[in-house]
């Protein structure tokens, strides 16, 4: 805030004189004194005229949406499935040596399970 600047000064005079206000003494010979000390001036401006507008548009259509969800879906049944299928095949190779410990009974005329190479009563307790 400053001073009237000048090429305002005549306006605030005309107004001055012109409304009810109480004016100095010695008004007409030192008006621009009284003004430049009891007036103040202000200028308010604009930044700019620009205004901006942000408008949100959904990137997802409902077509990408089901799309998306369908291939996580895929994605976890597809790991579902490799899960199950690790589970078969360890299924299928315990069945497999059981196969293979009875045949070769079989072959050898031995139990499925073999006997252990030593006899509990041969093992010698040392005290």
């Amino acid at each position: 805030m400053t001073t009237p600047p000048e090429w305002i000064i005549g306006d605030i005079k005309a107004f001055v004189e012109n409304s009810s206000l109480p004016l100095a003494s010695d008004w007409s010979t030192n008006w621009r004194e009284h003004i430049h000390a009891s007036y103040v001036s202000l200028a308010v401006s604009g930044e700019s005229t620009l205004v901006e507008n942000y408008t949100e548009v959904a990137t997802l259509g409902l077509v990408d949406v089901i799309s998306n969800v369908g291939g996580q879906t895929g994605l976890w049944i597809g790991i579902s499935f490799l899960s199950l299928v690790e589970v078969l095949e360890m299924l299928y190779r315990l069945v497999r040596y059981h196969v293979y410990l009875v045949r070769r009974g079989l072959k050898t005329n031995q139990p499925a399970t073999p006997k252990p190479d030593y006899d509990i009563e041969s093992v010698r307790v040392k005290s």
